[in-house]
């Protein structure tokens, strides 16, 4: 993607037809080799998401591109997991060019990690690991759907303020299992990838390669994270101040022979895997939650009642100051942020309940929390026993904030 500083005017119309499937495009976001990238916010749900189009002058005209174009949103549609942007729809909308296709998808604030090492020129030994790690595990998901990336690289690693990381840009992946839309566009002795992290198999034939060539991928950018330079020889000289199993690692991931490197993106998590985090990184703050039902400083009512749980605005650390429990920073189901809502924003899973009494629906004080309400509650075992005057008009006794 080129840089975002003076974007480009959204075209009128993509406003207009977006408008029409709830979608409100916001500014440019960039612009690459296959199209156009936009922010847009999606109110119905009252959050943001990326629309990609491929309106490239450059390739628009070439049927191959825009195949691949197409099959990338069909390929993401395919799984899920924490670190890829899943995809939400597609379609097409009608320009002066004629037909363009566009996808819409999960939108990753942050920096590509090209970005960051253009700045910083290395990464700390065990966020280097770790963002590593992070995009195995995407990989490892992508292989057991036969789907392989063929093209990972700094530039197509975006990392957020938590430093979560997700693996961008399936425009030249390919499927090993056949599905209508989604299997492999590439001519036999093509040449795909980006020198020097596509393996030397990948540059003479890209379309007979398999997932071994990503894991190549993976080992080059580690280390150029470690080093600041994608070199892969002498390897024993260039990675000499790092731990022994590291670099093994490493070279082994790095083999001109597929059948020499780890077999699977697994394997690789297990030899460099975050036994060689030195600590944990530091962290940006972002809001956090406690779901702990019994935490001191949960939401609790003015007289005693559970109605939400404790929120922590600038969190950094991993347990809940006030009751020792683990703080939820992300939805366990899609790795999206959390919010003060109960349920995810990016796939609806929930992400805390509020207990009620399974017999009156009132909201619960801390005692009855063990049972859920089971057994009732103070708010149904305080009205069996009470009886109020006939005529009484003093409500000062009266529990007024528990909703049913």
């Amino acid at each position: 993607m080129t840089s975002r500083k003076n974007p480009a005017p959204v075209p009128d119309e993509y406003v207009k037809h977006l408008a029409k499937q709830g979608f409100h495009l916001i500014e440019t976001l960039g612009h690459g080799l296959s199209g156009s990238v936009y922010v847009a916010e999606q109110r119905s749900l009252n959050r943001r998401v990326a629309v990609k189009f491929f309106d490239s002058a450059f390739v628009r005209t070439e049927p191959a591109m825009r195949k691949r174009f197409v099959r990338e949103a069909k390929l993401l549609a395919r799984f899920q997991h924490p670190n890829i942007p899943y995809v939400l729809t597609e379609g097409i909308v009608d320009t002066q060019f004629g037909e363009t296709p566009y996808f819409v998808m999960e939108y990753v604030h942050g920096n590509t990690i090209q970005e960051i090492l253009r700045e910083k020129k290395t990464l700390e030994p065990n966020l280097a690991i770790d963002v590593s790690t992070q995009i195995l595990e995407a990989l490892s998901c992508a292989h057991a759907h036969q789907i392989v990336h063929r093209d990972v690289k700094p530039s197509n690693i975006m990392m957020d303020s938590r430093q979560r990381c997700f693996l961008i840009d399936f425009s030249i992946g390919v499927s090993f299992e056949y599905q209508v839309g989604v299997t492999r566009a590439t001519t036999k002795g093509e040449m795909l990838g980006s020198p020097p992290y596509a393996s030397p198999e990948q540059m003479i034939d890209a379309g007979s390669i398999d997932s071994r060539s990503d894991l190549y991928g993976v080992g080059v950018m580690l280390i150029e994270m470690l080093t600041g330079r994608a070199e892969v020889t002498n390897l024993a000289r260039t990675l000499s101040a790092f731990p022994r199993d590291l670099v093994d690692a490493i070279e082994k991931a790095c083999a001109a022979n597929p059948a020499e490197r780890h077999q699977t993106a697994d394997d690789f998590i297990r030899a460099v895997g975050r036994q060689h985090r030195l600590s944990i990184p530091s962290l940006a703050p972002a809001l956090a939650l406690c779901t702990n039902h019994k935490c001191a400083d949960a939401n609790w009512s003015s007289q005693g009642y559970y109605r939400g749980p404790r929120v922590v605005p600038d969190a950094t650390g991993s347990f809940c100051t006030s009751c020792g429990k683990p703080l939820v920073y992300m939805c366990s189901n899609c790795g999206s942020s959390v919010t003060e809502t109960p349920f995810c924003g990016g796939c609806g899973a929930e992400i805390y309940s509020v207990p009620e009494c399974k017999l009156c629906g009132s909201w619960l004080k801390r005692e009855y929390m063990d049972s859920k309400g089971i057994a009732g509650c103070s708010k149904c075992k305080d009205r069996s026993r009470r009886t109020l005057p006939a005529k009484s008009s003093n409500f000062d006794d009266m529990e007024d904030d528990i909703p049913f």
